[in-house]
């Protein structure tokens, strides 16, 4: 239902549906009376918006539950709202807007269930009970004064931003309240008891330790220990008579609780100094039995506030390990006043300038290695707290490096702080007075210098063991390149024959690359008919075929390309096929004068034996044989021919010129005859007389 309240008088409705969608009070006489609405439903629900117009809306439900964006009325307006401590009022939703009048001052028990938004309060708020269940309240320059007896819950999302009044009670109250940086903590307190007055309260806030040197004065841990929870008194008399046991949560604080932790108060914020109630807590203990005197209770008088939490009676910091060479300045913590903090030498030695009762003391004289010191703080109670810091003492040992090349010689050192002139950080060099040679350096391959002083050469490797090796190296077992597969040379372009290398002699036209130059030898070409002179040229590549270039030489004639080895042999005089003749495969004639026995006539004359009367100066037909010059005078070729009676033949040979022969004539009436030497047959005609010795 959305009920209109329109009346001129008072009104007491108890509605049949306890559930209300909106609600509009609008209440007033023409006397300008106020007057009163009052809802006695047991169990009241608002779902949408509450708007009092004018008139004094009274809820005497016992619970009431807003659950849109509920109240809303003229901010000078004379309308009120007004609910009584045995009403339970719950803000659920994600609503945004959603606050508490001012008029909504005393409710029995405020339940928060928001999902999204806070609550917000527009006036003082005085609570029986406080539920956050989920959601904020944030109470801007208001009070949210709450007293109750029961228990109250929070969580790191539920707590109330400003200011909370903790009015009386006896019971265990737990909320979380921020204390800065996006980080909220637990604070749980027993039994805060109070004198008659209704104008005792105790604020309770947050404190943060403030260590020196940070730049807003403030710096929040989300650690427990040394953190401080404010119970300020901030009006009325000092009427407070007890504050019972006092316990922090989380149960397990971090850092973790030590054999000097205690509950304590301080005065005027200082950190890391307050007084102890009580004696020390036991590691398994969170909670102090020790009630504050009367004494200490006026203390929470102070104008600026005192703080009750849990932590250290005393604090000791002596900063963090390190490692050093000669001296360290120390950083111990600071010296609480009236107190005093000494460092002394657990292990190793030391000695603390100006003294070591100084906080940010120099240690000197320490050992080589870790070396261990406490700086212990003692405060003006007596109580007292020790921290360690290692320190760890290394001096460099440097070498002597004569030729400035980083690198010194092993057998000279020094050991200092700071490097001396002539040293270097490190050792090893073979040769100190020669700069390029040293660990560092490169090594260059079969020059037979230790240039990074390993006392080994690095050497190419020779597969075919020609004294070349590849590109590739390989590490000797000594300083030569003699061994088996080594070389101090490279450039070997076929690493399993070994007649191949750069030291090889080239063969002209092979087209194997003997020497690796990656050119090819050739013979000088130049009429360019494939066969040059015995002249050399250097190929631009591996083949001999570019111009002028031969694969082979013999050309007898570089300037004739029909001129040759292995061209054809022309019957022109000249030597067409290079072998040393000129004509040699041409036909040559013999010219024979010759007198055979049996037909002499005297006279040098030979009668006509054949046909006198027809052929009378035909005398007969003999046979001319061509034998080697040499064993085995092998038969070369024959021919038959007439002779005259003068003795003259004419016989002709196929290929007889320029060759020497032995000349073997037959008859049928006369024995075999030879020439007395081979006849070389020079010309085309070759003239032989045997009629004369």
């Amino acid at each position: 239902i959305s009920p209109l309240f329109n009346t001129y008088d008072i009104q007491t409705a108890d509605l049949p549906n306890d559930t209300i969608n909106n609600l509009t009070v609008n209440i007033f006489n023409i006397y300008g009376e106020t007057i009163f609405l009052d809802l006695t439903s047991p169990n009241l629900t608002i779902n949408g918006t509450l708007n009092l117009a004018s008139g004094h809306f009274v809820i005497d439900s016992s619970t009431v539950n807003f659950n849109g964006n509920p109240i809303y009325y003229p901010v000078f307006s004379t309308s009120q709202i007004t609910t009584t401590y045995k009403s339970t009022i719950t803000f659920n939703g994600s609503a945004a807007g959603c606050f508490i009048p001012a008029a909504m001052n005393f409710i029995g028990k405020l339940v928060i269930n928001k999902s999204a938004n806070n609550l917000l309060l527009n006036g003082f708020v005085d609570v029986l009970k406080l539920n956050l269940t989920n959601g904020k309240i944030i109470t801007g320059t208001y009070n949210l004064s709450c007293s109750d007896t029961g228990t109250s819950a929070g969580n790191s999302n539920s707590y109330v931003i400003g200011n909370l009044v903790v009015k009386s009670g006896s019971g265990i109250k737990t909320l979380f309240y921020p204390i800065g940086n996006s980080q909220y903590q637990p604070i749980t307190i027993h039994n805060i008891n109070y004198s008659s007055g209704t104008n005792n309260r105790i604020q309770i806030g947050c404190f943060e330790t403030t260590p020196a040197g940070t730049a807003d004065g403030v710096t929040l841990y989300p650690v427990m220990r040394d953190r401080y929870w404010a119970l300020k008194k901030i009006d009325g008399v000092n009427n407070i008579t007890s504050i019972g046991s006092i316990s922090i949560a989380p149960t397990t604080p971090s850092p973790a609780i030590t054999s000097s932790s205690k509950i304590g108060y301080s005065l005027n914020n200082a950190a890391f100094s307050y007084t102890s109630i009580g004696g020390n807590l036991a590691s398994s203990e969170l909670t102090s039995i020790i009630n504050l005197s009367p004494a200490q209770i006026t203390d929470l008088t102070s104008v600026d506030g005192s703080f009750i939490g849990i932590g250290q009676c005393t604090f000791s910091n002596a900063g963090g390990d390190a490692t050093t060479c000669g001296s360290f300045s120390l950083a111990g913590g600071s010296i609480p006043v009236g107190g005093a903090g000494t460092w002394s030498v657990l292990s190793g030695s030391g000695t603390f300038t100006p003294n070591p009762n100084t906080a940010n003391a120099t240690v000197s004289g320490m050992s080589n290695g870790i070396n261990s010191f406490s700086w212990t703080i003692t405060s003006a109670a007596g109580c007292s707290a020790s921290d360690t810091i290692e320190i760890t003492n290394v001096v460099p040992v440097w070498y002597e490096d004569n030729d400035g090349d980083g690198y010194g010689k092993t057998s000279v050192t020094q050991g200092a702080c700071t490097q001396p002139f002539n040293f270097a950080a490190l050792a090893g060099d073979c040769n100190d007075n020669y700069a390029p040679i040293n660990p560092g350096a490169t090594e260059i391959p079969g020059d037979g210098i230790d240039q990074n002083c390993d006392t080994q050469e690095l050497c190419y490797l020779d597969t075919d063991d020609d004294n070349y090796g590849t590109s590739v190296t390989i590490v000797s077992a000594n300083l030569v390149c003699t061994d088996m597969n080594e070389a101090y040379l490279n450039g070997d372009c076929n690493a399993i024959n070994p007649f191949i290398n750069p030291g090889a002699t080239e063969i002209p036209g092979d087209g194997i690359d003997q020497d690796c130059d990656n050119h090819e030898l050739c013979y000088t070409d130049l009429d360019n008919d494939n066969y040059g002179t015995s002249v050399t040229i250097v190929s631009v590549n591996l083949v001999c075929t570019d111009l002028n270039e031969a694969p082979v030489s013999g050309d007898c004639d570089d300037l004739v390309i029909n001129v040759h080895p292995g061209a054809v042999e022309l019957c022109n005089t000249i030597d067409d096929n290079c072998n040393g003749l000129s004509d040699e495969l041409c036909p040559s004639s013999l010219s024979l004068k010759m007198l055979i026995e049996g037909l002499y006539t005297g006279g040098n004359s030979m009668i006509a034996a054949i046909d006198p009367i027809n052929y009378p100066l035909f005398c007969d037909t003999i046979t001319i044989e061509l034998h080697g010059a040499l064993p085995p005078y092998d038969f070369i070729e024959a021919k038959n021919a007439p002779v005259d009676i003068y003795g003259n033949g004419i016989f002709t040979f196929s290929h007889s010129r320029h060759q020497s022969y032995y000349l073997v004539i037959h008859h049928r009436n006369s024995v075999e005859t030879w020439s007395k030497n081979p006849v070389l047959f020079d010309n085309a005609i070759k003239y032989v007389d045997l009629t004369h010795p």
